[in-house]
């Protein structure tokens, strides 16, 4: 069995002249254990959230200035 994991990303990026991009982005599965992590020591959740997934992508979202995260 093979097991992929992905978040899609909407926001704006550094490019100038563009105010919306959206973007699919695999996680590995070192990514969704500090994901894991993040949800575990940021908000004592056992289970990834939301907000961890939102924090790491804050941390690691490459040429998003920010994600948006009202966005479904």
């Amino acid at each position: 069995m093979v097991e992929y994991n992905y978040v899609q990303m909407i926001g704006p990026i550094w490019q100038p002249g563009f105010d919306c991009c959206a973007m699919d982005k695999e996680l590995s599965a070192y990514v969704v254990e500090n994901i894991r992590l993040i949800a575990k020591e940021l908000f004592d959740s056992d289970v990834i959230t939301r907000d961890a997934i939102a924090h790491w992508l804050s941390l690691n979202s490459g040429d998003f200035q920010h994600v948006d995260s009202e966005n479904e």
